[in-house]
């Protein structure tokens, strides 16, 4: 085999591995059994060819081929070939959504299936996209409000110092005061230190005397359950007693002396009569006086009313005159 053919073979094999390599860069293979579908986005900053095409972060497929529209209603944006495993399947009214992958700017694109759909895209069809801000702008619209806030509080501080400066003599009235403030609490916790121990101290005497109380019910706990069952023996001893019975008997035994009581006064009686009519008992307090004057004047003047003659009747001398009505009046 001659040199000048040896070189051609040599300069034909590095024109294919070359086109290879470079359709492999682009998203295409030799045996090419991908899937093919477009994607248009309005601006693709930091996406490149071969950069991953991923469901859930896991890599499907990757980008193709990357071109300008020039003409037509999406003139002058992207349109980028999604190069997908065959055994992919993407349902109608999925997104590819276009998203920052690091800090550095560095964009992938991302497969956002619709799972309700029940039909698939087909080779060549073109995807609804959308395009999601970066970490850098996402984090800056969080930033923002902080950074506002921080702008206010910082205001706010130089009008503290503003006012410290326009009002030193109140301001040091006012520290002052918080110092005379603190001082009485001090000294109000000092006191309450001291009366805390005092009562720490009753309290300790107090726990020392329950636990010798405890104690004591606990060496007197035989004697405790004894006068618990003679409590019980008590109880069941008053339960057994017939205290109905009893109460019948008082109730009978009262009712017995209201009966009396009203024949008492009842003046159809001789009881009831002495009681209530005045007549009767002023006779009988009448009666009662002339009896005292005739056993008094028995007791004085006998011979007037037993005559005793030993020797069978001789004259009677001095003769005393018999009592008469008024007398005993």
């Amino acid at each position: 085999m001659s040199k000048e053919i040896k070189v051609a073979i040599f300069v034909i094999v590095t024109l294919v591995v070359f086109i290879l390599g470079m359709n492999f860069l682009k998203g295409k293979g030799f045996f090419d059994n991908n899937t093919h579908y477009y994607a248009i986005f309005d601006q693709i900053g930091g996406l490149y060819s071969s950069d991953p095409v991923v469901v859930n972060g896991f890599q499907v497929g990757k980008i193709g081929e990357l071109h300008l529209i020039e003409k037509g209603t999406n003139k002058g944006k992207i349109l980028a070939e999604l190069v997908i495993r065959d055994d992919i399947e993407v349902p109608k009214g999925s997104k590819a959504i276009l998203f920052s992958a690091d800090l550095l700017g560095e964009m992938n694109v991302k497969l956002l299936f619709d799972d309700k759909s029940t039909q698939n895209h087909v080779d060549g069809d073109t995807i609804s996209t959308n395009i999601q801000g970066t970490i850098l702008e996402e984090l800056g619209g969080e930033i923002t409000p902080l950074t506002d806030k921080l702008n206010l509080t910082l205001e706010n501080v130089n009008k503290l110092f503003d006012f410290e400066k326009e009002n030193n003599e109140t301001l040091n009235y006012t520290l002052k005061s918080i110092n005379e403030l603190l001082d009485t609490y001090n000294n109000v916790g000092l006191t309450l230190n001291k009366r805390l121990d005092v009562q720490m101290a009753a309290l300790d005497a107090t726990l020392k005397n329950l636990e010798s109380l405890t104690a004591t019910l606990k060496n007197n706990e035989g004697n405790i359950d004894e006068i618990l069952t003679n409590f019980n023996s008590l109880s069941s001893s008053l339960n057994e007693l017939k205290l109905q019975e009893t109460l019948n008997s008082v109730n009978s035994t009262v009712a017995s002396l209201n009966d009396a009581v009203d024949k008492f006064s009842d003046p159809s009686n001789t009881v009831g009569a002495l009681l209530n009519e005045r007549s009767i008992y002023d006779n009988l307090e009448k009666s009662t006086e002339s009896l005292n004057v005739l056993l008094n004047d028995v007791r004085v003047n006998p011979k007037r009313y037993i005559n005793i003659n030993v020797f069978g009747g001789g004259k009677k001398k001095n003769e005393i005159p018999p009592l008469k009505a008024s007398d005993l009046e």
